[in-house]
């Protein structure tokens, strides 16, 4: 037996890049009511021969749970590893990592090493910890502001909150880093490039059922792509390493940009009856901004129809009618009226004009066939 567990001992050694040493299990720190967005950190590294499985592993993980999960990718600066700093052999330092390929699962699972079943082990790290509700809802908002990124991350607490030392920490991310090391991967997904205002994080004081704010700013380096930047923030336990909840925003987003749709365009009906054709507009850029909501005859059939611009209610609106919307926020409880005295085929368009872009623009066609 004895033997055994010393040739078990010496394959686990062998199958990482690095001395193991057992992991700490950590202890969640109880059920609350928010849904979570797991953290993967995968300490990975340029020199590391089992690490370019680990890595494309992991990233499946990701990819698979889409917003469920959020992964992170930190390098050392040992080895030569470009994409190392001081504040990742730090992040490192704190959870004891001294092998590579490692895995830390919301700050209190881990797996070491490159393993056989390694994509059914993280999948299963990563499925259970779902499981677990999270007593913080985090919210990550920003703008793009010269050559810096200016955020703010909001955190909620429901009552099962328990104290503790509580930190915040932001990592900017770069994704998809193209170099080939001695490892021979080419491209290096989810890299952190800062970590802000260091891998020791910033006192979050937040007590069951309150809200704490913080607000921060990220300079870009110049040698980044811009249109691959992430923001992650993640409040931690340091005493316990627990990761209550994380949140990432994607900074390659414009600062302004909408999203025009409609479930439906076409509408039979008799003539004098109208039709209604229900719209949603979404802002999807990074910034607060208002969009003129217009009708305009260029983009209307000839014989025109009789046109507004409505509401679910029923109550219907000058034009052109301004909308305010917040980043993430959408106006869906607007429609387009529609109507002809005589059979024949109509066209109306709905317009939509950026107030802060003028040439942000988006357009949409309703038809109806009266007959």
């Amino acid at each position: 037996m004895r033997r055994l567990l010393i040739a078990m001992a010496a394959l686990l050694t062998v199958m990482s890049c690095g001395r193991r040493l057992p992991s700490r299990p950590g202890v969640p720190g109880g059920t609350g009511t928010f849904p979570r967005a797991v953290l993967l950190e995968m300490f990975t590294a340029t020199w590391c021969t089992n690490c370019p499985v680990a890595d494309t592993t992991i990233e499946r993980v990701a990819h698979e749970l889409g917003d469920d999960a959020i992964l992170v990718e930190y390098h050392p600066t040992s080895g030569g590893d470009p994409m190392g700093f001081a504040e990742t052999d730090n992040r490192g330092d704190y959870y004891g990592v001294v092998a590579w390929p490692t895995l830390r699962v919301d700050g209190i699972d881990s797996a070491v090493g490159s393993t056989a079943g390694l994509y059914q082990a993280y999948r299963a790290k990563a499925d259970n910890r779902l499981l677990v509700k999270s007593p913080i809802k985090l919210a990550l908002t920003g703008q793009v502001n010269g050559g810096q990124f200016d955020y703010q991350v909001s955190a909620q607490a429901d009552t099962s909150l328990r104290p503790g030392d509580l930190r915040l920490l932001v990592l900017g991310i770069e994704d998809s880093i193209a170099f080939t090391g001695p490892n021979g991967l080419p491209l290096h997904r989810w890299v952190v490039r800062k970590l802000l205002p260091n891998a020791q994080g910033t006192a979050l004081s937040l007590s069951a059922g309150g809200t704490a704010t913080r607000n921060g700013s990220l300079a870009f380096d110049p040698s980044w792509r811009q249109d691959r930047l992430h923001l992650v923030a993640l409040v931690q336990d340091w005493s316990t390493k627990e990761v209550l909840q994380s949140a990432r925003i994607d900074l390659s987003i414009p600062a302004f940009q909408f999203v025009l749709s409609a479930p439906d365009t076409i509408d039979t009906l008799p003539a004098a009856a109208t039709a209604e054709f229900r719209f949603f507009v979404k802002n999807t850029g990074l910034m607060p901004d208002s969009v003129w909501l217009d009708l305009p005859d260029s983009l209307a059939s000839v014989p025109l129809s009789d046109r507004a611009l409505c509401d679910l209610r029923g109550m219907c609106y000058p034009i052109p009618f301004a909308v305010y919307l917040a980043p993430g926020d959408s106006a869906d409880n607007l429609v387009v009226h529609m109507s002809a005295a005589t059979a024949g085929h109509y066209r109306g368009g709905l317009s939509l004009r950026s107030v802060s872009d003028p040439a942000l623009t988006r357009a949409i066609n309703f038809h109806t066939e009266v007959q």
